[in-house]
């Protein structure tokens, strides 16, 4: 069983070093926790081991931002990945130990040498830094990763760019290519099926009359939507995993919504979800959204649709009723 990751918001004025134990840290943004972020954190846990004689109750951790610094520093920042609580379920499936979540405006105009001494010194209790070949800190970004080290004393360590494919993986690498409809890439790169999440609400009925069952999940206002289309897809439900399909936009056949929505059909599910909290992963994209001539044509699509889902998870491990 995982341990909890404590989290804790800084700066905090009324204490010193609110964490107890000596730390290794972890610094960015941390937009997706895709698998460049996860090299991070295995350099993270490396390091805690190796300086765990050195201090017996070393912990390991994150240091990022309540809310992402491009939505304070930009005029038009890009869309989100993940929100903070699914950044600290993600860093807690890492086996992090501490998360810190710092106010950005609280920060953002201290020296790099100030942010050392006085955030991760003096709050955090600091021993080893872990960052990013394009990290940057301090007031105006005059830091980088060569700054952190010399102020640390030469304890930071600084993670090469990963590559899969040619392509070094990014945020921004990610959100081009969910935007362009190539989940797989995007999920190879995240190490985990994109994933919408959110509660289900009432749509129109449509499915039901034409005999598929569906459920809709409006996106949150500054998140990533992908290219609308229909999608290979699962539902995680309490827990379990269930093979859907999925359409992620305006729903042109019968009078566009005024905005992109996920509406998905679990296969073989009966049950009442109105109102629950739910995450449908993303896996593969099947087809562009278009308008039909006919409710007969789009039940037929969807069949199809719904066949290729089902061909999708026999030639792959199928999620249905699987605990996670």
């Amino acid at each position: 069983m995982k341990n909890e990751t404590h989290i804790i918001t800084l700066p905090n004025e009324t204490a010193t070093q609110p964490l107890s134990s000596h730390t290794v840290l972890c610094l960015g943004n941390f937009d997706g926790v895709h698998i460049g972020h996860k090299a991070l954190l295995n350099e993270a846990k490396r390091q805690k081991k190796r300086l765990s004689a050195q201090y017996p109750n070393i912990s390991c951790g994150v240091v990022t931002f309540s809310e992402p610094t491009h939505e304070t520093l930009s005029k038009t920042p890009p869309p989100r990945i993940t929100d903070l609580n699914e950044k600290c379920q993600l860093f807690r499936q890492a086996d992090m130990d501490v998360l810190i979540a710092l106010d950005f405006n609280s920060v953002r105009d201290m020296p790099p040498s100030e942010f050392v001494s006085d955030i991760l010194h003096k709050q955090c209790n600091c021993v080893m830094t872990v960052c990013g070949f394009n990290f940057r800190f301090g007031a105006g970004g005059r830091g980088d990763h060569d700054t952190l080290a010399e102020l640390m004393g030469g304890c930071s360590v600084t993670v090469p760019p990963v590559e899969l494919n040619g392509i070094t993986v990014s945020s921004t690498a990610i959100r081009a290519a969910v935007l362009e409809g190539n989940i797989e890439a995007a999920n190879a790169m995240l190490g985990r099926p994109f994933c919408i999440e959110g509660a289900v609400e009432h749509g129109r009925g449509v499915g039901n009359k034409l005999g598929f069952a569906t459920l809709n999940q409006h996106f949150r206002h500054g998140y990533l939507i992908p290219a609308h289309g229909v999608y290979v897809s699962s539902c995680e439900i309490d827990g379990m995993h269930f093979p859907a399909v999925s359409n992620v936009g305006t729903h042109p056949t019968f009078g566009e919504h005024s905005e992109a929505v996920c509406e998905t059909h679990i296969i073989g599910f009966c049950g009442d979800l109105y109102g629950k909290h739910i995450k449908t992963h993303l896996y593969k994209f099947l087809r562009p959204e278009r308008k039909f001539d006919s409710p007969e044509q789009l039940t037929a699509e969807v069949m199809k649709n719904i066949q290729a889902a089902a061909e999708y998870f026999s030639n792959n491990i199928a999620p249905s009723k699987k605990k996670v």
